[in-house]
């Protein structure tokens, strides 16, 4: 079944197909791996009549969901050899699409599996990164370190607001923040970067008008966030993918610059920038419906943020080494200073007491 792509509207949609069990089970599992929808009925036809089984979504507390997952999963009473027509109604101020998959009940967890390792694998990935950076933070104090523990942070709690899993395992408790919790997050970690890079490629130095000009994308988020949170979610989320999109090029496009003035740092960036970009092209091309959607193009932006992770990293190590460096060429260089200080203090006393002894053995002469 090709997966809806209905866009970003106030609207509900109706979609409607028939389910014929092929199976021996006595049930069908409804699997929709989407968990942005804010609204989501589902409807078993009876002799043409809709009979509602369930109604749940991001705006609906945790118990309504009929079999407890992140996503949305359900169990239609669909006997052996029989074949039911099913309606879902569907809504949500963000971008929608419903991926339908089904799933015989025995075999549901084992379809899982492959999705949920890929899950496990990159939260394990981040949190290695997020301790051994808190880690260094804690050794030598690098301001850089905190902030890039904050950057992991909240990239991973964006990914986790994508697929259902904060709002099932972290902030269950709140309709309104799981509904906005993807947005929130993503601006905080568009502010958390842009403070990283700030830092880790010295724009204040490097570029200094691009570094001021950062500090009116801010006023932009805020501006985005008021209309998002409180005005009109729609248009909100509109202005916020537009607003991500011009902050991303701007941090890349700055870190080019300051890579061209001879910066090492600002290489590790462009090519850490890039995976995490090229990650979230591909997502956003999948919600624009340009690319397919399947696992490929779901999994592209945590593939991505978490190499971003790994590289940025490694160019963190490299700062250290470079400071080390720097530190111990200082330190020759002091030395080295002193040493010639100490020859020249040494020269100047040998001929300070040579010219006493010159005037010693003159005044010798006179009194003879």
């Amino acid at each position: 079944m090709d997966v809806p792509n209905l866009g970003v509207s106030t609207s509900a949609y109706w979609i409607r197909f028939d389910v014929k069990n092929d199976t021996d089970e006595d049930a069908v599992i409804l699997d929709i791996q989407h968990a942005e929808i804010e609204e989501l009925d589902v409807y078993l036809l009876e002799d043409d009549v809709p009979v509602r089984i369930a109604s749940t979504g991001q705006n609906a507390p945790l118990d309504s969901r009929t079999i407890a997952q992140p996503e949305f999963v359900f169990s239609l009473p669909i006997a052996s050899a029989e074949e039911r027509g099913v309606l879902l109604r569907v809504k949500s101020d963000k971008q929608l699409q419903v991926p339908v998959q089904l799933h015989m009940p025995s075999r549901f967890s084992e379809s899982r599996s492959m999705k949920n390792l890929t899950i496990g694998a990159y939260i394990g990935i981040m949190l290695v990164m997020l301790f051994y950076n808190l880690f260094v933070y804690f050794s030598i104090r690098d301001r850089s370190y905190f902030i890039y523990v904050a950057y992991i942070l909240l990239v991973c709690l964006t990914q986790l607001a994508f697929w259902g899993h904060g709002q099932y395992y972290l902030w269950g408790g709140s309709q309104w923040f799981s509904i906005k919790a993807s947005l929130i997050f993503t601006f905080a970690t568009a502010i958390a970067s842009s403070e990283f890079m700030k830092r880790f490629i010295n724009t204040r130095e490097h570029v200094p008008i691009m570094h001021r000009w950062l500090s009116a994308f801010y006023v932009l988020i805020g501006v985005v966030m008021a209309i998002y949170l409180f005005i009109a979610p729609p248009l909100g989320y509109k202005l916020a993918q537009l607003t991500a999109g011009l902050l991303a090029t701007y941090l890349f496009v700055t870190a080019i610059i300051v890579w061209r003035k001879g910066s090492r740092q600002a290489g590790y960036f462009i090519l850490a920038w890039t995976a995490f970009l090229t990650g979230t092209m591909v997502f956003t091309l999948k919600d624009m419906g340009i690319l397919p959607y399947n696992d490929l193009t779901v999994f592209t932006m945590p593939i991505g943020s978490a190499v971003e992770g790994v590289l940025l990293s490694f160019g963190l190590a490299d700062r250290i080494n470079i400071l080390r460096r720097e530190k111990e060429r200082s330190q020759a260089e002091s030395l080295a200073m002193a040493q010639e200080n100490e020859r020249l203090i040494r020269e100047q006393n040998m001929e300070l007491e040579r010219k006493v002894h010159l005037m010693s053995s003159s005044s010798l002469d006179l009194d003879m």
